[in-house]
């Protein structure tokens, strides 16, 4: 059996603040495959990496300009970092999968040309907002693309097709190894979050899962392992 990789969710969040370059840096460490990270565009059209809506009621980001929002974030002791930022600092040390949460189509061409220069085979781009996704295809055909799904679908295949990737990225919770079998025998892949209970790591990795988002990637990776032995 194929082992899955182990995708950092936020970073290491487990062990350092979520979305910073520090807990990037730390599921490097840590040896995880890729990091998952949200990105937002501002209200000046920079691609701020950040997964609340309205960030520690604070502001919306969407409505605020980066420098702001940056401030707001150092008050706090937390660096809020740009995407460009981020992919400068781990360009070709790990994969990188970027959530985009805006509902903005603008995002879409600032995303574009933020991956300009940078190893897109180490990339993939997801979102809940399969719309996008379908645009991000026509801007850039070989970009890898990764359909967000909260529920269980009956069928996932169609949702595939429309969205126009060959990945699903689903809650944990409705997934099991019919489903993942599903997936594998129409040349599917599936990756799942959030994985942290240690049991519920090795139950995926035995259902065959091809990637596991975990707030832990080492102790996602040590569950792995183990479950390989058996």
């Amino acid at each position: 059996m194929r082992k899955p990789l182990i995708i950092a969710h936020r970073g290491a969040r487990g062990n350092k603040p979520e979305n910073t370059l520090e807990s990037f840096q730390e599921a490097v460490r840590l040896a995880a495959d890729f990091v998952e990270l949200d990105v937002q565009k501002s209200a000046d059209e920079k691609i701020v990496v950040l997964h609340d809506y309205h960030w520690k009621n604070c502001c919306r980001v969407s409505d605020t300009p980066y420098l702001r929002i940056k401030n707001a974030g150092l008050k706090r002791k937390i660096k809020i970092p740009l995407l460009e930022e981020v992919l400068e600092a781990l360009d070709n040390r790990i994969g990188i999968d970027i959530e985009i949460k805006s509902m903005d189509r603008d995002i879409l061409t600032l995303l574009v040309r933020a991956l300009k220069g940078h190893n897109k085979r180490k990339i993939i781009v997801s979102s809940f907002i399969h719309r996008h996704l379908v645009e991000l295809k026509e801007l850039l055909p070989s970009l890898r693309l990764g359909a967000l799904m909260s529920c269980r679908p009956i069928d996932p295949l169609p949702i595939l097709k429309a969205a126009r990737t060959d990945l699903l990225i689903q809650h944990a919770e409705f997934v099991d190894e019919e489903y993942v079998h599903l997936l594998h025998r129409n040349k599917k892949q599936i990756f799942v979050w959030t994985v942290n209970d240690t049991e519920d790591l090795r139950r995926m990795a035995r259902c065959g899962v091809d990637g596991i988002v975990s707030d832990f990637p080492d102790r996602a990776r040590a569950a792995v392992e183990e479950t390989a032995l058996l």
